[in-house]
């Protein structure tokens, strides 16, 4: 994993024992490298650079879109924008937007595949 040194003795101190967030970190940084070991590091970080891609993608083509609770220019509550632009609070804002730029490059994707198996 990528703990630096002074993190690392400090987690090795009594911070570590019985610590359960402590222990239910240890076990899913166990897990995810196990997981890149298996799928192959050279794999995994081909996605999440596709991953970051997309993530990219979708933030220039639906900021605009995005009605969290708060204005983002003047702070101002706007609950009745929010309540259609989020699954819930400020949660999944502008998943519409996400979705279709999402589905689009997708379809993109299986166009360019399609065109090069001739």
């Amino acid at each position: 994993s990528n703990v630096t040194k002074p993190i690392r003795e400090y987690l090795n101190t009594e911070f570590g024992h019985g610590n359960v967030d402590y222990l239910l970190y240890e076990t899913a940084n166990r897990s995810l490298d196990r997981t890149i070991e298996e799928l192959g590091k050279n794999h995994v970080d081909e996605r999440v650079r596709e991953i970051r891609r997309l993530r990219d993608v979708v933030t220039k083509e639906c900021y605009s879109q995005v009605f969290p609770p708060c204005d983002l220019e003047t702070g101002k509550v706007q609950w009745e924008r929010s309540e259609v632009s989020c699954y819930f609070k400020d949660f999944g804002c502008s998943q519409d937007c996400s979705n279709r730029v999402l589905n689009r490059l997708r379809l993109g994707d299986k166009v360019k595949e399609r065109t090069n198996s001739f």
